[in-house]
Order: structure tokens, then sequence, then C-alpha cells
């Protein structure tokens, strides 16, 4: 049986399979030059969270990160010991 928990390597190498195929998709309704991206914030559950709104909240902190850095990328929720 597979183990159902993820780590944060293994949701952000999947995150950034899904921005890599929405940065592919071919949107040929749309004017020359445009085209689709996304960003995203990936986040875990971590022993002592209350409940779903602190890794949400860990999470939307990544996905702007993502946004300040450029766009169109994937970060993960930083380690507190190490967030600067």
């Amino acid at each position: 049986m597979q183990d159902s928990h993820a780590s944060l390597d293994q949701a952000a190498r999947v995150a950034e399979r899904l921005r890599a195929c929405v940065a592919a998709l071919p949107f040929d309704h749309l004017r020359d030059g445009l085209r689709v991206t996304i960003s995203l914030g990936v986040a875990q559950w971590h022993m002592g969270d209350e409940g779903l709104d602190a890794v949400t909240r860990r999470a939307d902190e990544a996905l702007y990160r993502a946004k300040d850095g450029g766009r169109d990328r994937v970060e993960t929720e930083r380690d507190e010991a190490t967030a600067g």
C-alpha cells in the first residue's frame, strides 16, 4: 500500500509538473505572444497545526513569493528557522 502522505519535496515536484504543463498548453485563440502561466505555493501539514488555516497561510505566503520572484514558478514554505 502506498503512503498517502507526500513530503514537501514530492509536492513541489508535482506542482512543478503542473506549472510546466500549463505553460506548454497551446492557447491558439490568444493573440500572438500571449501565454498562460501559473505560480504555485506549496506547504505541508506540521505537527501542532491547529487547522487547515495554518497550512493555507504558509502556502499563500509561498505563492506570493513566487509572484514577487517573477511569476511562472513554484515556491515552497520556508522553514521558520531559516526564513529571512
